[in-house]
């Protein structure tokens, strides 16, 4: 037999979806969607919409709460361990100190409003017993070298380094557009958001990033970039001012042939530093959906492929 739980809405103007997602916490959002479309959440009695706005005092009707809870419980801790396996089988580096890893594109690294799960939550699951930390971020989309430190003590020393810009991170970017020169640097300042007495203001911020080609054609690049500053996007910002826009990159161009691309085309390469005197040196190899487009774009592109590669 079916139960079925009546919340009363206190809430006003809140989408319905949202809404259900606030009262049963760790619920998918396709889950929510699919019980509404065949009735099993219903709002005043009769099936409405995920859009649908709530007012203060509808009825918010759901059938079977403690199932949906414990199938959501379930879908958590099969994608936790999914996303573990994932992390294990992309360890590239370890030592007594660090751990690296070639994080895939598409994993969070942080978790946010809008992040379910993220590398940060499994950090007690990657090695048991021991205290881990991250040492920097990268962007959803963005893959590559992740360093992880074991311990706090070791993750103090790595944010020194990287506060004190003596951590060189090395990119690789595919690119629509060519740049004028072969290397350089490109200086232009990002504009960042701040918070002030009469609402959000741009303040510009000094960036800067080393740029060479690697390979060029008449309409795109393979890049190697080294930021200096540590802006949030500036490669991405960067390229997109150089009218160079990385392939994939939709938030930045509104370029089509950039845009059709699923994936970010911008890989954490290498990674250098100091730790106890000893020069550790990390490099990934680049993802396959990346050699795939080099090697659509260029005729020839064995060497670039074996120095992204190597």
């Amino acid at each position: 037999m079916k139960s079925i739980t009546d919340y009363l809405v206190a809430e006003d103007k809140m989408r319905l979806d949202r809404y259900v997602r606030s009262i049963l916490p760790g619920v998918p959002q396709a889950l929510v969607e699919k019980l509404l479309r065949k009735g099993e959440i219903r709002l005043n009695s009769s099936k409405a919409l995920a859009s649908s706005r709530v007012q203060r005092g509808d009825t918010v009707s759901i059938r079977n709460v403690d199932k949906i809870a414990s199938r959501s419980k379930e879908a958590k801790e099969v994608h936790d361990d999914a996303l573990l396996r994932l992390v294990s089988d992309n360890i590239i580096y370890k030592d007594e100190n660090i751990i690296a890893i070639n994080k895939p594109a598409g994993v969070n690294v942080q978790g946010g409003t809008k992040v379910s799960i993220s590398l940060s939550d499994l950090l007690n699951k990657i090695i048991p017993g021991e205290q881990l930390h991250i040492v920097h971020r990268l962007d959803r989309d963005t893959s590559g070298v992740l360093i992880i430190a074991r311990g706090q003590s070791i993750a103090r020393i790595l944010s020194e380094e990287l506060r004190f810009r003596r951590v060189r991170k090395e990119y690789i970017a595919v690119t629509k557009g060519v740049p004028a020169f072969s290397k350089g640097e490109i200086t232009m300042p990002i504009y960042c958001k701040k918070q002030s007495g009469v609402g959000e203001t741009l303040i510009p911020k000094e960036a800067k990033t080393v740029f060479s080609v690697l390979q060029s054609s008449k309409r795109h690049a393979v890049m190697l970039l080294s930021p200096v500053t540590g802006r949030k996007h500036q490669l991405r910002i960067h390229l997109s001012q150089f009218c160079c826009p990385i392939i994939g990159d939709t938030k930045y161009s509104k370029d089509t042939e950039v845009q059709q691309h699923n994936s970010l085309h911008l890989h954490a390469f290498r990674t250098s530093f100091q730790l106890f005197d000893r020069e550790i040196v990390i490099k990934a190899p680049v993802p396959e959906y990346m050699t795939a487009t080099i090697n659509e774009l260029f005729d020839d592109a064995t060497d670039v492929l074996s120095f992204t590669c190597d």
